[in-house]
Order: C-alpha cells, then sequence, then structure tokens
C-alpha cells in the first residue's frame, strides 16, 4: 500500500507539475488555470475534482467518496489535498473535511527535482522520472477528444494528455479507476476551494510515510 501511495504521489507531482512552457516565471504547467473532473470506481467510488492555477503553482484535488473498507462494509471519506510552491519548497496539505483536520508536508524532492530540470525540456525531464520509477509507454487512449499516453509504473496506468493533464487512471492493488468525466482548460476552481479554511494543520515528515 504504501509503495502504492508513493507512485501515485511521485505522479501526482511530477506529471502534472511539469511543462513544455516552463521558464524563469515559474510557469509548472502548459495551462495557466484548468479544471478536471473524474468519476472514480472500485475501492472508491464517487467524484473526484482537480485544479491548478498560477501556472500549476498552486493545485487543489477534492473527493468525495465511499470507501469499500470490506466486502460487506463502506464508510464515507471527503478530503482536500492542496499543494502550494512557498520560497522555493512544495508543501502538500490533506485535510478531512469532515472534521477539519489535516496535515501539512514539506515535498523534500522538490528542490532537487527543480535544480535537476534548468536547462532541460520540463515535458521531456518529467518524462525522464516516469521512466527512473520503472515507467513506459504502453499505448494510447482518447479520452474526451484528447489523446493520452499511457504510462504504466509499478502496476499503476496513467493516460497523460500532451500537456500534462491525467485523463485516467488505473490501480489493480487496491483496485481504483479515475476517469475524466470533464475539462475546463480556461478556468480553474473557485478561491475558496484553494484555502485551508479553520482547519487545524499537523505537521508531518513525508518521508515516514514511504
Amino acid at each position: 500500500m504504501k509503495t502504492t501511495f508513493s507512485i501515485l504521489i511521485a505522479i501526482f507531482i511530477i506529471v502534472l507539475g511539469f511543462s513544455v512552457d516552463s521558464d524563469a516565471v515559474e510557469k509548472l504547467h502548459s495551462y495557466e488555470n484548468y479544471k478536471t473532473t473524474y468519476k472514480l470506481d472500485g475501492v472508491k467510488s464517487g467524484k473526484k475534482t482537480f485544479c491548478s492555477r498560477n501556472w500549476g503553482n498552486e493545485k487543489v484535488q477534492i473527493e468525495n467518496v465511499t470507501l469499500q473498507i470490506a466486502p460487506d462494509k463502506t464508510k464515507k471519506q471527503n478530503q482536500k489535498i492542496i499543494t502550494r510552491i512557498v520560497d522555493g519548497e512544495q508543501w502538500i496539505y490533506s485535510i478531512n473535511l469532515d472534521d477539519n483536520m489535516g496535515t501539512k508536508a514539506k515535498n523534500p524532492s522538490f528542490p532537487e527535482l527543480m535544480e535537476s530540470m534548468k536547462g532541460k525540456d520540463p515535458a521531456l525531464f518529467g518524462k525522464s522520472i516516469l521512466k527512473q520509477l520503472g515507467g513506459k509507454v504502453t499505448g494510447q487512449k482518447t479520452i474526451l477528444g484528447k489523446k493520452c499516453d499511457v504510462w504504466e509504473v509499478a502496476g499503476i496506468e496513467t493516460c497523460v494528455s500532451d500537456k500534462g493533464i491525467a485523463l485516467e487512471t488505473k490501480s489493480e492493488k487496491p483496485k481504483i479507476v479515475e476517469t475524466a468525466t470533464s475539462i475546463d482548460t480556461k478556468n480553474a476552481c473557485s478561491a475558496e476551494m484553494f484555502n485551508l479554511g479553520d482547519a487545524k494543520i499537523k505537521e508531518i515528515d513525508i518521508k515516514s510515510q514511504n
């Protein structure tokens, strides 16, 4: 489970974080703003909303799902994950929207990644990171009229468009399927959705999650 968690975090941070447009003003994605909604099936069923603004410097993911925790037992889960870049560091916030409790963690790999990509095409750099994780392209799909390459990394398949939007993600263990149901490349979510609100946040070490 922790390996799957680590790979999904890597996909979330790397694939959705670099673009062919990156330059001195820290453009980390091809789109200045975009919003994607997903249908979730498997051990997680429900809806996910993903938004990016300010060229990928701020991202938010909101999940409203039902978790299958046993053959005859489920529970609801509503959570928000926010990533922000502050003073060259990337922070990841995870908030349980039901009890308003959350955590924050600094991504220890981010400064090194940014240093490593200097002078390189960011899109190719992102793909090279996936290859280092053992990833390979196994095919192509068209989802919502957009073509995407299917990357397989440690048993997880993610179909990524040429401009860095994940259109489909599949995992067998645990069984999860996320399929994009809408894409808006002109607008992001409301400013309120990017806020932490009054959640009680505790800092943790992300390395301990691996």
